[in-house]
Protein backbone atom coordinates (compact mmCIF):
# COMPACT_ATOMS: atom_id res chain seq x y z
CA UNK A 1 0.00 0.00 0.00
CA UNK A 2 2.86 2.37 0.81
CA UNK A 3 4.38 1.68 -2.63
CA UNK A 4 1.10 2.52 -4.37
CA UNK A 5 0.72 5.76 -2.38
CA UNK A 6 4.32 6.72 -3.14
CA UNK A 7 3.83 5.96 -6.86
CA UNK A 8 0.62 8.04 -7.06
CA UNK A 9 2.33 10.93 -5.21
CA UNK A 10 5.30 10.89 -7.59
CA UNK A 11 2.96 10.68 -10.56
CA UNK A 12 1.02 13.73 -9.35
CA UNK A 13 4.20 15.75 -8.75
CA UNK A 14 5.66 14.86 -12.14
CA UNK A 15 2.30 15.40 -13.87
CA UNK A 16 1.88 18.87 -12.39
CA UNK A 17 5.43 19.83 -13.35
CA UNK A 18 4.81 18.89 -17.04
CA UNK A 19 1.27 19.83 -17.99
CA UNK A 20 -0.29 18.18 -20.99
CA UNK A 21 -0.71 20.86 -23.61
CA UNK A 22 -0.53 19.00 -26.92
CA UNK A 23 -4.16 19.21 -27.86
CA UNK A 24 -4.92 22.52 -26.19
CA UNK A 25 -2.36 24.36 -28.32
CA UNK A 26 -2.95 22.50 -31.60
CA UNK A 27 -5.30 24.04 -34.12
CA UNK A 28 -7.96 21.92 -35.77
CA UNK A 29 -9.27 22.69 -39.23
CA UNK A 30 -11.93 21.13 -41.38
CA UNK A 31 -13.16 21.14 -44.94
CA UNK A 32 -15.34 19.18 -47.31
CA UNK A 33 -13.00 17.49 -49.81
CA UNK A 34 -15.88 16.60 -52.15
CA UNK A 35 -16.84 20.26 -52.37
CA UNK A 36 -13.21 21.19 -53.01
CA UNK A 37 -12.81 18.67 -55.84
CA UNK A 38 -16.13 19.76 -57.41
CA UNK A 39 -14.82 23.35 -57.43
CA UNK A 40 -11.58 22.43 -59.18
CA UNK A 41 -11.55 23.29 -62.92
CA UNK A 42 -10.33 19.82 -63.92
CA UNK A 43 -13.61 18.34 -62.71
CA UNK A 44 -15.64 19.79 -65.60
CA UNK A 45 -13.58 18.06 -68.29
CA UNK A 46 -13.52 14.81 -66.31
CA UNK A 47 -17.30 14.87 -65.92
CA UNK A 48 -17.67 15.43 -69.68
CA UNK A 49 -15.44 12.44 -70.46
CA UNK A 50 -17.35 10.27 -68.00
CA UNK A 51 -20.71 11.45 -69.31
CA UNK A 52 -19.68 10.58 -72.88
CA UNK A 53 -18.45 7.16 -71.77
CA UNK A 54 -21.69 6.50 -69.89
CA UNK A 55 -23.75 7.51 -72.97
CA UNK A 56 -21.67 5.18 -75.16
CA UNK A 57 -22.18 2.25 -72.78
CA UNK A 58 -25.90 3.03 -72.47
CA UNK A 59 -26.26 3.03 -76.28
CA UNK A 60 -24.51 -0.32 -76.61
CA UNK A 61 -26.61 -1.76 -73.79
CA UNK A 62 -29.81 -0.53 -75.43
CA UNK A 63 -28.76 -2.07 -78.75
CA UNK A 64 -28.09 -5.39 -77.03
CA UNK A 65 -31.48 -5.18 -75.32
CA UNK A 66 -33.28 -4.43 -78.59
CA UNK A 67 -31.55 -7.39 -80.27
CA UNK A 68 -32.54 -9.67 -77.43
CA UNK A 69 -36.14 -8.46 -77.47
CA UNK A 70 -36.37 -9.05 -81.22
CA UNK A 71 -34.99 -12.56 -80.87
CA UNK A 72 -37.36 -13.28 -77.97
CA UNK A 73 -40.33 -11.96 -79.93
CA UNK A 74 -39.37 -14.08 -82.96
CA UNK A 75 -39.01 -17.12 -80.72
CA UNK A 76 -42.43 -16.53 -79.13
CA UNK A 77 -44.16 -16.21 -82.52
CA UNK A 78 -42.43 -19.31 -83.95
CA UNK A 79 -42.43 -21.40 -80.78
CA UNK A 80 -45.38 -23.62 -81.69
CA UNK A 81 -44.12 -24.33 -85.21
CA UNK A 82 -40.55 -25.19 -84.21
CA UNK A 83 -39.31 -28.73 -83.93
CA UNK A 84 -37.97 -29.65 -80.46
CA UNK A 85 -34.33 -29.44 -81.59
CA UNK A 86 -34.92 -26.00 -83.18
CA UNK A 87 -36.74 -24.84 -80.07
CA UNK A 88 -33.83 -25.92 -77.87
CA UNK A 89 -31.37 -24.17 -80.21
CA UNK A 90 -33.35 -20.88 -80.08
CA UNK A 91 -33.60 -21.10 -76.27
CA UNK A 92 -29.84 -21.61 -76.05
CA UNK A 93 -29.30 -18.59 -78.30
CA UNK A 94 -31.57 -16.48 -76.07
CA UNK A 95 -29.72 -17.61 -72.94
CA UNK A 96 -26.40 -16.74 -74.59
CA UNK A 97 -27.73 -13.29 -75.46
CA UNK A 98 -28.83 -12.78 -71.85
CA UNK A 99 -25.38 -13.80 -70.62
CA UNK A 100 -23.72 -11.39 -73.06
CA UNK A 101 -25.96 -8.57 -71.82
CA UNK A 102 -25.14 -9.38 -68.19
CA UNK A 103 -21.43 -9.63 -68.96
CA UNK A 104 -21.52 -6.33 -70.85
CA UNK A 105 -23.36 -4.64 -67.99
CA UNK A 106 -20.86 -5.84 -65.39
CA UNK A 107 -17.83 -5.11 -67.58
CA UNK A 108 -19.04 -1.63 -68.56
CA UNK A 109 -19.75 -0.71 -64.92
CA UNK A 110 -16.31 -1.92 -63.87
CA UNK A 111 -14.63 -0.13 -66.78
CA UNK A 112 -16.51 3.08 -65.96
CA UNK A 113 -15.41 2.96 -62.31
CA UNK A 114 -11.83 2.20 -63.32
CA UNK A 115 -11.78 5.13 -65.76
CA UNK A 116 -13.34 7.41 -63.14
CA UNK A 117 -10.64 6.49 -60.63
CA UNK A 118 -7.90 7.01 -63.23
CA UNK A 119 -9.20 10.46 -64.15
CA UNK A 120 -9.85 11.66 -60.61
CA UNK A 121 -6.63 10.29 -59.02
CA UNK A 122 -4.46 13.29 -60.03
CA UNK A 123 -7.20 15.73 -58.96
CA UNK A 124 -7.52 14.12 -55.52
CA UNK A 125 -3.71 14.12 -55.19
CA UNK A 126 -3.55 17.81 -56.09
CA UNK A 127 -6.31 18.59 -53.57
CA UNK A 128 -4.61 16.51 -50.86
CA UNK A 129 -1.29 18.26 -51.45
CA UNK A 130 -2.93 21.69 -51.26
CA UNK A 131 -4.73 20.73 -48.03
CA UNK A 132 -1.46 19.58 -46.50
CA UNK A 133 0.34 22.76 -47.57
CA UNK A 134 -2.38 25.02 -46.18
CA UNK A 135 -2.45 22.99 -42.97
CA UNK A 136 1.32 23.30 -42.51
CA UNK A 137 1.46 26.96 -43.51
CA UNK A 138 -1.25 27.85 -40.99
CA UNK A 139 -0.03 25.62 -38.16
CA UNK A 140 -2.87 23.11 -38.02
CA UNK A 141 -2.37 19.96 -35.99
CA UNK A 142 -5.34 18.18 -37.62
CA UNK A 143 -7.46 18.77 -40.69
CA UNK A 144 -10.70 16.81 -40.67
CA UNK A 145 -12.74 15.99 -43.75
CA UNK A 146 -16.47 16.54 -43.27
CA UNK A 147 -17.17 14.69 -46.55
CA UNK A 148 -16.02 11.53 -44.79
CA UNK A 149 -18.26 12.13 -41.78
CA UNK A 150 -15.34 12.85 -39.47
CA UNK A 151 -16.54 16.22 -38.27
CA UNK A 152 -19.55 15.27 -36.21
CA UNK A 153 -18.42 16.46 -32.76
CA UNK A 154 -16.23 19.51 -33.41
CA UNK A 155 -17.99 22.83 -32.67
CA UNK A 156 -17.53 25.57 -35.26
CA UNK A 157 -15.76 27.83 -32.77
CA UNK A 158 -13.06 25.18 -32.16
CA UNK A 159 -12.32 24.38 -35.80
CA UNK A 160 -11.57 26.57 -38.81
CA UNK A 161 -13.03 25.78 -42.22
CA UNK A 162 -10.00 25.57 -44.50
CA UNK A 163 -11.94 25.25 -47.75
CA UNK A 164 -11.57 28.96 -48.69
CA UNK A 165 -7.83 28.85 -47.95
CA UNK A 166 -7.29 25.68 -50.00
CA UNK A 167 -9.36 27.06 -52.88
CA UNK A 168 -7.21 30.20 -52.77
CA UNK A 169 -4.06 28.03 -52.77
CA UNK A 170 -5.33 26.24 -55.90
CA UNK A 171 -6.37 29.52 -57.57
CA UNK A 172 -10.08 28.69 -57.46
CA UNK A 173 -12.35 31.70 -57.20
CA UNK A 174 -14.83 31.49 -54.34
CA UNK A 175 -18.38 32.69 -54.77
Amino acid sequence: MKKLTLFVTILLIVGSAFPITGFSQGKIGHLNSDELVRAMPETDSINKILSDLEAEYRKIGEELGVGYNRALEAYNTQMETLKPIEKKLKETELLDMQKRIQTFTTDSENEYQKRRQELYAPVWLKAQNAIQQVGKENGFLYVLDSAQGLLLLIPDDESLNLLPLVKQKLGIKTN
